[in-house]
């Protein structure tokens, strides 16, 4: 098996099956966006499939409208095959925030940390204006919240 962190092109990543064998839960958080909607779906029924033998792999599904409807012709993610074949492991399918309700500075910011690959952490400590270190530790925030309701609801 190989070590791959978000790749599907291969086996389940080693720390899987590793966080598995020790008896440990381990939660996919896959995110399908509107944009890509197709694309996402497919990746989150690959990456379901290739675990299918891990009892301990759930998943938790983010839909981030950033980009558009989350929906494909008018069918929604709980239409899809791909939901379907995987209820029984979705802890929680949740609306992914977006930075565009903290504004102009919201967006700029959330893509900055985004392109440059760093966490909320790191962006938050880096060379930035005071206002868009403020926006995003609100962002940041809310994010951190609903992932923390999420786990404690199920």
């Amino acid at each position: 098996m190989e070590s791959s962190g978000a790749s599907v092109s291969g086996s389940v990543p080693m720390e899987i099956v590793l966080w598995h064998s020790m008896g440990h839960e381990c939660r996919i958080h896959s995110i399908i966006t509107g944009k890509d909607f197709a694309d996402t779906c497919d990746w989150f029924g690959e990456i379901m499939r290739r675990t299918r033998h891990l009892p301990s792999v759930s998943a938790i599904v983010w839909l981030n409208s950033f980009t558009g409807p989350v929906e494909k012709d008018g069918r929604i993610f709980e239409g899809t095959v791909q939901y379907k074949e995987n209820r029984e492991r979705i802890r929680a399918i949740l609306p992914m925030p977006l930075p565009a309700s903290e504004g102009v500075f919201g967006v700029r910011s959330f893509n900055e940390m985004m392109a440059a690959g760093e966490t909320f952490e790191e962006y938050l400590h880096g060379d930035h204006f005071i206002m868009e270190r403020q926006v995003m530790t609100v962002f940041g925030r809310k994010l951190f919240e609903m992932m923390d309701r999420a786990a404690i609801a199920l």
